[in-house]
């Protein structure tokens, strides 16, 4: 009796699981508006060490403003090397 009844609660879980797809697919719940691989909010660009010339995520990096605009460094030391070459 206990094998029928979870016999039955297996058929019964694997139909919903079935069903929830399939309303997805052909309804295009599934379908939204991706913002790639960063998270809502998150600058997509990367931007460039101007030291050492890597590209970093912004959001990582050391941020400095230079002339009214944000320089990203990947280390203090590429931030110094800057500091002492703009001067």
């Amino acid at each position: 009796m206990v094998a029928l009844f979870l016999r039955i609660l297996f058929y019964f879980s694997a139909l919903m699981l079935l069903g929830r797809f399939l309303a997805a697919a052909f309804t295009g719940a599934r379908k939204t508006k991706s913002t790639g691989p960063f998270p809502k909010g998150h600058p997509t660009a990367m931007v460039k060490d101007p030291v050492c010339g890597i590209y970093l995520d912004p959001n990582l990096a050391f941020r400095m403003d230079h002339n009214k605009e944000a320089v990203y460094f990947c280390s203090s030391d590429c931030r110094q090397k800057f500091l002492v070459k703009a001067s």
